[in-house]
């Protein structure tokens, strides 16, 4: 089974069929989240918290990828 995570705003997304850019704009940091064709998601925020959304998006991926290694 797929274990997904949740990107914000109610989306929820396989890690291994999405890509992630970050990127800074007037101040504030964006991730934005591409599926095979299209953007899903773009999330922006300020200071301390664009840091903290870029650790929990990376902690999230990469605690799915690693389960998916491991056979979990």
């Amino acid at each position: 089974m797929k274990q997904l995570i949740d990107a914000g705003n109610g989306v929820y997304v396989d890690p291994a069929e999405v890509s992630a850019v970050m990127a800074e704009r007037q101040g504030r940091v964006c991730i934005l989240l591409r599926g095979i064709s299209q953007p899903l998601l773009v999330r922006c925020e300020n200071g301390a918290g664009a840091d903290v959304l870029a650790q929990a998006m990376t902690a999230r991926i990469n605690a799915v990828m690693a389960d998916r290694y491991n056979g979990v």
